[in-house]
């Protein structure tokens, strides 16, 4: 019987809920090839994770399997794994000019691209009366650190989609760094809050910008008046988008992602080879790669979604319907139940009619089914 292939993965931050899934994929493939997984987690700092590629190098791993934190630096130590003769698996981001075996990514450009269509159909999708007001579309992007080549890379897919557009306009990217994403709401919310009564669509380059957006968006009472996407598809995200508080995510399809870089690090570990499929040019280096395919996810497609969080999808929705809460109204659509029909992970909606009246007064009437249209009359006045 041949040993089993040691393999170090060291992640930027295993706290996100894709690297949650990466590692379930992992840790379930490793025994049935015959692999050990020594599992580091820099939590989105540099110099943790600058000792940890150290750490792996010292216990002779044949491959590593590496998310860096901040790649523009990481050239170093790259160069230290090469010297070594350990084979190298990046996800994501490329360290800056570096001679990496594999780089496993998601197509960066095209979740920008869905970004930008779902901010066309927003043009139809807002209530009539909210763009007769204003127009062109006020546009606020939440983006990660400045640095970060991903979410750069995402926001400049989306602005050249919308580019000439002017029915639409920029009207502000706020920037956060990780520390800010990672303490949730606390450090996001008060920044959006000047700017929302003067925002129509909110795009996020990942999925905890748009969880704090959302929130932020619930307790100003402008849920279905903003329309919110992001990029991540979160157990969070997905449970909003199930009760009908959020609009769209873009899923990276991270189980895809850690199949791809499990299968370059077992090649690559037994055969030096691995059958990529596209390079990437990396500075005075060709990468060779595989870029994985990335797709929207909205309440109707939300279903693709169940295998990967499952009961958890299905008691946040229990959980819902106890608290009656409400979902956001659109036009020509009206609101979707925030829970199912009976019967076992059923999506079918239902439709909540929120009426305001010019004195302000607002009635709510939930029917069955989805409504076709909504006609206006006037009874004469006497």
């Amino acid at each position: 019987m041949s040993p089993a292939v040691k393999i170090g993965v060291c992640l930027a931050d295993l706290r996100g809920d894709g690297n949650q899934v990466i590692k379930k994929v992992l840790d379930k493939r490793k025994d049935k090839e015959q692999a050990e997984i020594i599992w580091l987690d820099a939590r989105n700092d540099f110099k943790q994770q600058e000792k940890q590629i150290a750490e792996l190098i010292k216990r002779r791993v044949k491959v590593i399997i590496w998310q860096p934190v901040e790649a523009e630096k990481c050239s170093s130590l790259v160069q230290k794994i090469k010297q070594k003769n350990i084979r190298l698996v990046v996800i994501n981001n490329l360290p800056v000019d570096a001679p990496a075996d594999a780089c496993v990514t998601f197509d960066h450009a095209r979740v920008g691209q869905l970004l930008g269509r779902f901010v066309d159909e927003a043009l139809t999708a807002l209530p009539q009366d909210r763009l007769s007001i204003r127009h062109p579309l006020n546009v606020l992007i939440l983006k990660g650190p400045a640095k970060d080549k991903t979410a750069a890379e995402i926001a400049g897919a989306l602005y050249t989609y919308l580019r000439g557009n002017s029915k639409v306009r920029l009207l502000a990217e706020e920037e956060f760094t990780a520390a800010d994403i990672n303490q949730d709401g606390p450090k996001i919310q008060p920044r959006l809050e000047p700017k929302i009564n003067q925002t129509d669509v909110i795009i996020a380059t990942d999925s905890r910008l748009t969880e704090a957006a959302v929130a932020s968006l619930k307790t100003r009472g402008l849920a279905g008046q903003v329309l919110t996407a992001g990029v991540g598809a979160s157990l969070k995200a997905s449970q909003t988008i199930f009760k009908g508080e959020h609009e769209a995510e873009v899923d990276l399809m991270p189980e895809l992602v850690a199949q791809c870089a499990f299968d370059a690090a077992l090649n690559l570990a037994k055969t030096g080879y691995w059958p990529y499929t596209t390079q990437v040019v990396n500075g005075n280096y060709n990468i060779p790669a595989q870029i994985t395919p990335v797709r929207l996810i909205n309440r109707e497609n939300l279903y693709l979604l169940e295998e990967r969080w499952g009961k958890e999808l299905k008691k946040e929705a229990k959980e819902s319907e106890k608290g009656n809460q409400k979902g956001p109204v659109k036009e020509g659509e009206g609101q979707k139940s925030s829970s199912p029909d009976k019967g076992e992970g059923d999506l079918k909606p239902k439709t909540t009619l929120r009426i305001t009246t010019q004195e302000g007064k607002t009635v709510e009437v939930q029917i069955p089914g989805e409504v076709k249209s909504i006609e206006t009359k006037e009874s004469a006045k006497k």
